[in-house]
């Protein structure tokens, strides 16, 4: 005889399928008979090589087909900092005069830092609210923002619709589409197909990037260096200062450019903020001196797309980017009589 346990089981087996054939009979709430379709969906924010040197702004893959009642898991790929942002950010409401930040450079970046940090919208996407993730990076102590995440999930409950999520950090370029379909219609991709076409993604924004790499390079005059280097109709960045270890003699300068849409700057020494400081035209050994926030996307503010720097003594001079040494985005520069 069987026991009572197996018996019960056996029963409850037999209900749960009585249960299951009449949702299909007589149409139940698709909450109930569509729940086995609920899916996790992986998504990677941001892209690198494996030595950091290219960098790409991209959601791999760039597109992805959810139903309401799914969860999308986007986790960083990059030591860059992203976020995964849905909407208009709300008005900047800080008190200028008390925080005391007078220089507008340091306000607006103040102000942006703020605004990529600060996560927003729950866990539930309604489609219409406005989402932060706040910031993302793989190296959140290294990145200098501690309080970085390298995962943010938002379960989807929006309307059937189109729904594009961005990159605070890096604007519209660095751009996803969340298709909502409806709870009938098959899916279009599995999650191995959708990581076979990230991994296309990323093999051609990194042979853009040295692409980039090789021919900013060529092009370079003596004793220039490339902050950076970026692909104008692409994803694709070169974090690298390209020629970063440069011999001249004593009294010649080097000229540094970045033509790039990035933040970067060249500091000798102990950093001391983030904007000009020190003799640029009298770098001696011991000396604290830096182009400060420079570049080409950087013209608004009045600032260079170059610097040059003249060496008085003889010595290496080891350099770095503020925002991005910990990317590897270091060089020297050696001065000989």
């Amino acid at each position: 005889m069987r026991s009572t346990g197996f018996v019960r089981r056996f029963q409850s087996l037999v209900i749960a399928l009585m249960v299951g054939a009449l949702a299909l009979a007589v149409g139940m709430p698709s909450s109930v008979a569509h729940a086995a379709e609920r899916h996790t969906w992986q998504v990677t924010v941001g892209v690198q090589t494996a030595n950091g040197a290219i960098s790409g702004m991209a959601f791999t893959p760039s597109q992805i087909f959810v139903k309401a009642g799914d969860t999308i898991v986007w986790t960083v790929g990059s030591k860059e900092i992203h976020t995964v942002t849905f909407g208009t950010p709300p008005a900047d409401t800080d008190d200028e005069d008390a925080e005391g930040i007078t220089n507008p450079i340091l306000n607006a970046f103040e102000e942006l830092i703020e605004q990529f940090s600060t996560p927003a919208g729950g866990s539930s996407f309604d489609g219409v609210s406005y989402y932060n993730s706040g910031l993302m990076t793989t190296t959140p102590e290294a990145a200098g923002f501690p309080q970085a995440i390298q995962q943010y999930a938002l379960t989807i409950n929006a309307p059937v619709g189109d729904y594009t999520f961005y990159c605070l950090v890096h604007g519209p370029i660095m751009s996803q589409i969340v298709h909502v379909i409806p709870s009938d219609q098959p899916y279009p991709f599995t999650q191995a197909q959708y990581n076979a076409q990230a991994a296309q993604q990323r093999g051609h924004i990194f042979a853009q990037g040295w692409q980039a790499y090789a021919q900013t390079v060529a092009g370079l005059a003596p004793n220039t260096v490339s902050v950076g280097a970026s692909v104008d109709a692409g994803q694709a960045d070169v974090m690298r200062f390209l020629r970063p270890n440069t011999a001249i003699k004593v009294g010649d300068s080097v000229t540094f450019t970045n033509t790039t849409m990035d933040p970067h700057t060249v500091t000798i020494g102990v950093e001391q903020g983030i904007l000009q400081y020190g003799d640029l035209n009298n770098v001696r050994q011991g000396d604290n001196v830096s182009s400060g926030l420079f570049g080409a996307a950087f013209a608004g503010f009045g600032l260079p797309s170059a610097v040059t720097f003249r060496f008085t003594q003889p010595g290496v001079y080891p350099y770095y980017c503020v925002f991005h040494d910990y990317m590897g985005m270091v060089g020297t520069i050696t001065v000989t009589h």
